[in-house]
């Protein structure tokens, strides 16, 4: 697959970028192509997460049939902490590696140096002083839970 990304910067707006992993039967190969489609994006906020079928859609009843979904407990889908889990596991992408993955991408991004002048873009925008306290604010809840992650 070849995607090209141009980013244009010359206007005034954030770029706030989600990302899903875990698409059904998703292979390792592709959560590494998101990987390197994040870095060419240059996102100014970043989210990667793992996706969590709800019943009620049609991923949910493929993944149950299939035998991918590991908990239908509401309850089960997220950690002492309030964080979502990992729910699905597909042979040859194991719902472990999915979330190291979703790790080690976060940690990749926001922890390079391509991201410094993105954070000082965004303190240099109107409202520097709010923009900076959002940024340590937000700086300390990842190193917190990435602290916490191992």
């Amino acid at each position: 697959m070849d995607v090209s990304i141009t980013s244009e910067r010359r206007i005034d707006l954030f770029n706030h970028n989600d990302f899903i992993l875990s698409a059904i039967k998703e292979a390792k190969e592709m959560v590494e192509m998101t990987g390197k489609l994040i870095k060419d994006v240059r996102a100014d906020i970043l989210q990667v997460s793992v996706a969590s079928p709800f019943s009620g859609i049609e991923s949910y009843e493929r993944c149950k049939v299939d035998g991918y979904l590991l908990t239908d407990d509401p309850d089960g889908r997220l950690d002492y902490e309030g964080h979502q889990k990992a729910v699905i596991s597909y042979p040859g992408l194991a719902n472990e590696e999915m979330v190291k993955e979703v790790d080690k991408i976060l940690k990749g991004y926001y922890m390079s140096l391509g991201y410094v002048p993105l954070a000082v873009r965004q303190v240099l925008r109107r409202h520097s002083l709010d923009e900076m306290k959002r940024l340590w604010h937000s700086a300390r809840t990842f190193m917190g839970y990435m602290r916490r992650r191992g």
